[in-house]
């Protein structure tokens, strides 16, 4: 597949050697693992540029500070 410079995607979860991606318009697609950088993980957001896959830990602090004040509004 190929992919278009400034794509974002969230891990959503790996199976084996199959990356499963969520789009920012919540669609989901796969990748496979040789595509994806050294260290990615589950709930990692991933931009691609320079024609590769890269890890955007700001972006994923940002994302898992949101998801974390759901959890603490949800169950105050």
């Amino acid at each position: 597949m190929s992919w278009t410079e400034g794509t974002e995607v969230v891990i959503d979860r790996i199976e084996q050697e199959i990356a499963v991606i969520e789009f920012e318009d919540g669609s989901m697609g796969q990748c496979s693992m040789q595509e994806m950088p050294e260290g990615v993980k589950e709930g990692y957001v991933l931009r691609f540029q320079n024609g590769a896959w890269q890890i955007d830990m700001e972006a994923y602090e940002r994302r898992k500070a949101e998801i974390e004040a759901l959890f603490s509004d949800f169950f105050s």
